[in-house]
């Protein structure tokens, strides 16, 4: 009788435990290269780059608004850039969905302003997070 190993996954930040569904890959990220491009599907988010803060603004809010989603063809931070969801207090969940077809390489900081929301990121084709990363 053979035995399959077991696997545990020990997660030190709260931050990580957003991520952890939707990380296809999680390896360091080798890419300079950042960049966050709003898809253009009627979600209505707004980027907009302030030297290395870029702010994330607007998206598809749920009826309720305690939910807001942002659709993204490309979703890249760099690890001298800071990505800035800015809700405003009601808001519970943020959800970005990546849908350009690259993974997403996350070797800065991720943080959401306004509120305690939490922050989904998916992508299909992976998230690869930098051990470096700062998930606020």
């Amino acid at each position: 009788m053979s035995t399959q190993p077991v696997y545990f996954i020990t997660v030190q930040r709260k931050a990580y435990l957003a991520f952890i569904p939707f990380v296809g890959i999680l390896l360091p990220a080798e890419s300079t290269y950042g960049q966050i491009v709003a898809a253009e599907d009627g979600t209505h988010t707004n980027v907009e780059a302030v030297g290395n803060h870029i702010e994330i603004q607007g998206g598809q809010h749920s009826s309720d608004h305690a939910n807001v989603f942002h659709n993204f063809d490309q979703f890249n931070v760099t690890a001298e850039q800071t990505a800035d969801f800015i809700t405003d207090s009601a808001v519970q969940n943020v959800i970005g969905s990546v849908g350009g077809g690259d993974p997403s390489n996350i070797a800065g900081e991720l943080q959401v302003s306004g509120s305690d929301a939490n922050l989904y990121l998916m992508n299909p084709a992976g998230v690869l997070i930098d051990p470096e990363a700062q998930l606020n």
